[in-house]
């Protein structure tokens, strides 16, 4: 008797599991995509009160660190935590030994421009004083691997480094991928196309990328890694959903500058102390640093 109750509750729960992974296919699948129409990280009024102060800047010296920011805010609830990120950024800016660089797609802000930034030392929060040092502003599919890829590439040939960091920022659904581009049909940098990005990027480098960040959700996951494993040293991330405090831009960029000869294993374990969500007087640590080759 109590065999066939279990069997029945069994019974149950899987097929409100199949029914709602047919209505919505995020249900179940790790996926951390919210869905909520009045998300404001920011806390800006207007897109709008965001200034643009065009100048160019390059740089040809050898530095010790190039970070590398890819913040897709090609999604309606992205845009706004995007422009935070960015000016959080800014808060440090690059410095005579590390070079801050950015790409940054928008969901409607600019009118549909994807733009490239070298990242300097700003502390309006409202304003991103950064020079804007691509003049190619056309939109940009975030969710293609080859906008990654010549995103990367620029970025090493105008602002060399001994060491590298790749910082993805936007939605993350673990196995089925990172990076969604509303704009170009919800497309996204799946784990084939991940695999194939970093193994193009450790033959640029001619060796592996010294550490890749994704402040995105739930990749963090040994799916996720193993994908990677032989082309990255260092990545962190969380295994559970991520909210816009779970990384600080702030905390990970002064870290650097203050001490641009980190290691990369140094540099992660100051990056994941620095960073955590704050909730009743608490800090939770959600970010973790994966040496890969122990995968």
């Amino acid at each position: 008797m109590v065999y066939k109750v279990l069997k029945k509750v069994f019974a149950f729960y899987i097929t409100v599991f199949l029914i709602l992974g047919l209505i919505c296919p995020n249900y179940g699948l790790g996926s951390s995509i919210i869905y909520s129409k009045n998300v404001n990280d920011s806390g800006i009024d207007s897109l709008g009160d965001f200034n643009i102060n065009k100048k160019g800047i390059s740089s040809s010296d050898n530095k010790n660190w190039t970070v590398i920011c890819y913040l897709d805010g090609d999604f309606y609830d992205m845009e706004n935590a995007m422009l935070k990120h960015f000016n959080d950024l800014e808060l440090v800016g690059s410095s005579p030994r590390v070079n801050v660089v950015a790409q940054i797609d928008d969901y409607g802000c600019w009118g549909n421009q994807t733009r490239r930034y070298y990242i300097e030392h700003d502390e309006d929060l409202d304003v991103i004083n950064s020079p804007i040092v691509d003049g190619d502003t056309c939109e940009k599919d975030m969710g293609n691997p080859q906008t990654l890829l010549d995103f990367f590439n620029w970025s090493v040939v105008n602002y060399p480094a001994e060491n590298y960091c790749l910082l993805m920022s936007n939605h993350g659904s673990s196995f089925r991928g990172v990076g969604w581009d509303q704009t170009n049909n919800l497309d996204e940098i799946d784990m084939v196309e991940l695999k194939y990005s970093m193994n193009e990027i450790n033959k640029l480098l001619g060796k592996k990328l010294d550490m890749v960040i994704f402040h995105a959700c739930v990749m963090g996951t040994v799916e996720v890694l193993y994908q990677i494993k032989d082309y990255v040293e260092i990545c962190i991330a969380a295994q559970v959903p991520c909210t816009s405090s779970t990384l600080s831009y702030t905390g990970a960029l002064q870290n650097i500058t203050e001490n641009p000869s980190l290691n990369a294993t140094d540099f992660a374990e100051k990056i994941i102390n620095s960073s955590g969500s704050r909730a009743n007087g608490n800090i939770y640590h959600r970010l973790f640093g994966q040496r890969l080759n122990k995968i």
